[in-house]
């Protein structure tokens, strides 16, 4: 008989910790920080400002400040109104 048990490990991002026969198996979350904040951009319907994509990414503000500032330089995300943002539509 083979037991799986899952275990859910919080510490910077979510993963979870597959223990099969007593062997630990990490599926861990392999988003970068970039990757997370530009999801947070895609689930939004409404722009964001920084505070709320550090909210919604689980990503620092200031690692969010220095993301924001790239996707910006490179057009990845336009200013609709003062301070807030969204994807641009390509």
């Amino acid at each position: 008989m083979l037991l799986i048990f899952v275990r859910y490990v919080f510490y910077k991002s979510n993963f979870i910790e597959v223990i099969i026969n007593n062997k630990i198996i990490s599926i861990g979350d392999n988003m970068d920080d970039k990757e997370k904040v530009i999801e947070a951009f895609r689930n939004s319907e409404d722009p964001l400002n920084a505070k709320k994509v550090s909210e919604l990414s689980g990503v620092e503000k200031k690692e969010v400040d220095k993301i924001m500032k790239e996707l910006k330089k490179d057009e990845t995300i336009v200013s609709p109104k003062r301070c807030y943002w969204t994807l641009a539509e390509k």
